[in-house]
């Protein structure tokens, strides 16, 4: 597998997981959602009715969205109504339709009477508009109106909450408190016309009623017409379905990823030279063209020799791949430079380092892998069991080739790259915890979740594909590319290469160079079958100081994987009117000081 192929892979499998994201942060969305849901009423109009004896004919029009909970129905709580009211005294509808409902005591310390409202052998769910129709008694007493129009018993919040009064005398000094129970904040007063007084709140909190207050004047020659009540379909927060949230976040979890791919595949585009990309000579400073490193193969030329400025071990980790066969590339080239003898030819070939006196002068790359491979001894046998200093030594090649590979590199785009990747690991935790948060919010009437959920998820599909930006950013030079291009060129050489190729580098005297870079390049395979189709090439004596016949490198590479294999260890490869406030100043009035209020909630 090339670095190409292995680009591919890796692309697919960054796709691969961001589906497998948009459906985790989507369903934990819905988890969230679908936890906190709570009950709300969506709208709540009421209006009293005065009569000349100062009792009043009540009107609640609720809106009330059970979310995704299942209920039975709903229930009011009010104070002063007789429990032995009639049947025929109440009315009460859920969808325009009459609902079932009881009036039964309820034990509250204001001798409250409940109006249960449902039927117990059926549920409900989502949004319903309830009308309740009641008489109360005394609401205007010894000429001064006090009301509890909304009570603090409601367990729910209110929201886009509206009171009419109307009567058939006058309204004089007004006044309105609203909050907790004994609360002495004021609210607004609107009145249109004489004998009637309007208040409008945006919403409630749970457990927050509003009390209104006046004094009874004189008889007015009309009394005002009853206000309309709230007509057409019933009121919704806006709050979505578990589906919607679920299909939102999946789909912006997908739309983030793939923006951020396509950015980074942008950015990361390939630089080569526009007239010959992969010539040797090429002007640096000459014109180039960027494109996808996946349409570099495209641009592979048919060579036949590889290029002279690397060695087999930089040309096989040039050109990348899941098998790092340069590791023993760059071993073998040691034994033919003299560096290391190799000894055997059979399944335990020996490793050993020559005196200091009889080796070459050692470039100190060299002498640094080779001390740690070696830990003082002077002899290793390859083959029979994991080595750990062999191992080490092992894994010091790659430091010196990852120091050359540098130079090829476009270091800015680097640095961008390894930046990217380095925050992308906190988008993706700070987007998911974020689609838990508006997930949160989705469930709850709460608008800050349609900016929020959106925007997190999306954050967190390309904080996951940008974890991959060190290795996408990080194009290489116009050098770099055409050298790739050339070793990939032999590559192919190498791997359609039969007997007469072998044997025409036998006739070079190019037999044991391209044996290293077939061992580099993952073609020992070919090559060494294109060695033993030949008829010419020479039998080399086993003697030979280099050793390297393509047979013979076939036993170092297997022999090799038993050293830096531990038996114990899997291997492994890694490449979301107004009201004003105030302290109450006059009248001498509370939230709860009138008649009625209570409260409700579902069952």
């Amino acid at each position: 597998m090339t670095a190409v192929d292995e680009v591919r892979r890796r692309r697919r499998w960054r796709v691969g997981l961001l589906i497998v994201l948009a459906c985790v942060l989507g369903g934990l969305a819905v988890l969230a959602a679908a936890f906190v849901t709570s009950e709300t009423v969506n709208r709540l109009w009421v209006e009293a009715e005065l009569a000349k004896d100062g009792s009043a004919r009540i009107t609640e029009v609720v809106d009330y969205d059970f979310g995704t909970d299942y209920r039975h129905g709903i229930y009011r709580d009010v104070p002063g109504l007789d429990p032995e009211t009639r049947a025929s005294e109440v009315d009460v509808t859920m969808d325009g339709e009459p609902a079932p409902y009881e009036i039964q005591p309820y034990g509250g310390d204001d001798d409250e009477t409940r109006i249960l409202i449902g039927d117990p052998d059926s549920t409900v769910t989502g949004l319903h508009r309830y009308r309740i129709v009641y008489r109360l008694p005394d609401v205007a007493h010894d000429g001064r109106l006090a009301w509890n129009a909304v009570g603090t018993g409601w367990y729910v919040g209110l929201r886009d909450v509206e009171i009419q009064v109307t009567a058939p005398y006058a309204l004089d000094d007004p006044s309105c408190v609203r909050g907790r129970a004994g609360s002495r904040t004021v609210c607004a007063t609107d009145r249109p016309e004489p004998g009637r007084l309007t208040y409008a709140f945006g919403a409630l909190a749970a457990h927050r009623g509003v009390t209104v207050a006046a004094d009874t004047g004189a008889a007015l020659a009309a009394a005002p017409d009853a206000s309309a009540e709230p007509t057409g379909a019933v009121r919704s927060t806006g709050r979505p379905g578990l589906l919607d949230v679920l299909f939102l976040v999946a789909g912006c979890v997908l739309l983030g990823g793939l923006v951020a791919e396509g950015a980074q595949r942008l950015a990361g585009r390939e630089k080569v030279h526009r007239d010959d990309p992969a010539g040797p000579g090429t002007d640096p400073a000459g014109p180039v063209r960027r494109l996808d490193i996946t349409r570099l193969p495209a641009l592979v030329p048919e060579v036949s020799a590889p290029p002279a400025e690397l060695t087999p071990a930089q040309g096989g980790f040039l050109l990348g791949g899941t098998d790092p066969h340069y590791r023993t590339a760059w071993l073998l080239t040691a034994v033919r430079d003299g560096h290391v003898v190799l000894e055997g030819d059979g399944p335990h070939p020996v490793l050993t380092r020559p005196s200091r006196e009889d080796a070459p002068r050692d470039d100190r790359e060299v002498r640094e892998v080779l001390d740690h491979i070696f830990a003082d001894r002077d002899r290793i046998t390859l083959g029979l069991s994991y080595d750990r200093s062999f191992t080490r030594g092992w894994q010091r090649i790659d430091a010196g080739l990852g120091t050359w590979m540098r130079g090829l590199r476009d270091r800015r785009s680097v640095s961008i790259g390894d930046k990217v990747a380095s925050a992308a690991p906190v988008a993706l935790l700070a987007g998911a915890i974020g689609v838990v948060v508006g997930g949160v919010g989705a469930g709850r009437p709460y608008g800050f979740w349609t900016v929020l959920l959106p925007a997190v998820a999306a954050l967190a599909g390309a904080g996951l594909v940008l974890t991959g930006a060190s290795e996408e950013l990080g194009p290489m030079t116009p050098r770099g590319n055409a050298l790739w291009l050339r070793v990939e060129g032999f590559r192919r050489y190498l791997a359609g290469a039969g007997s007469r190729q072998a044997e025409e580098a036998a006739a070079a005297g190019v037999l044991d160079l391209y044996t290293l870079w077939a061992v580099a390049l993952g073609q020992a395979d070919h090559w060494s079958a294109a060695v033993t189709e030949s008829t010419t090439v020479p039998a080399r004596p086993r003697r030979d100081p280099s050793l390297l016949t393509p047979l013979l490198a076939l036993l170092v590479i297997d022999a090799i994987t038993s050293n830096t294999t531990p038996v114990s260890v899997p291997s492994s490869s890694s490449g979301f009117s107004s009201s004003a406030s105030s302290d109450f100043g006059g009248g001498g009035s509370s939230v709860g000081d009138g008649a009625g209020g209570g409260g409700g909630g579902s069952w």
